[in-house]
């Protein structure tokens, strides 16, 4: 599906791109006008690439001998003092080792005013997923912090590729209203 995205993207840019740059200035305008707008299509694509490409947040399918699986589990956010990373392991060690949540215990669990979650269970992954994860079924795992599958980038959008992700949205929109300023330049002169 990356492809057909690389399509509809190129598409319609490369006409505008050798056409219009050049209609609106001659050889300048092909020049002054065609490298931003080029910067922008490349720009575009670079950050779809980066979205396909980052690994959105799978969560592993470990079983672990000491989780009761049968009970429900609430659990508290930690305050970002509280975070400790190690300098000595590397990033994605030091991620599955950050300890995001703290247990909730019995007294909090009983008290309504508590601002606890629910850990929830994947019957198809067979684990239990932090809060905001979901299990995607066009990928067939668990994504932490999920935001959607989307099928123009064929992967999920999860926690380490948001960014990528509305980046993305952001550099679409201005190409998009790049091509329309080009387009609304070129075709009046054009037609007179």
């Amino acid at each position: 599906m990356l492809i057909m995205t690389f399509v509809l993207i190129l598409g319609p840019s490369t006409p505008v791109l050798i056409f219009t740059c050049y209609g609106i200035g001659g050889w300048a305008g092909s020049v002054f006008i065609g490298i931003p707008y080029f910067l922008s299509i490349f720009n575009t694509l670079r950050l779809v690439v980066m979205v396909a490409v980052t690994e959105p947040g799978i969560i592993p399918k470990l079983k672990s001998p000491e989780i009761n699986y049968n009970k429900s589990h609430n659990v508290f956010y930690r305050k970002k003092e509280e975070l400790t990373k190690d300098d000595t392991k590397s990033p994605g060690a030091n991620f599955f080792a950050l300890k995001q949540f703290r247990a909730s215990t019995e007294e909090e669990d009983k008290n309504e005013d508590s601002q606890s979650e629910v850990l929830s269970f994947c019957a198809t992954c067979q684990i239990i997923r932090p809060p905001r994860s979901f299990h995607c079924g066009a990928c067939g795992v668990c994504i932490e912090l999920h935001d959607h599958h989307c099928p123009w980038v064929g992967t999920c959008v999860g926690r380490r590729n948001t960014r990528f992700f509305v980046s993305f949205l952001l550099w679409t929109g201005i190409h998009g209203l790049f091509t329309l300023l080009l387009c609304g330049i070129y075709f009046p002169i054009k037609n007179s």
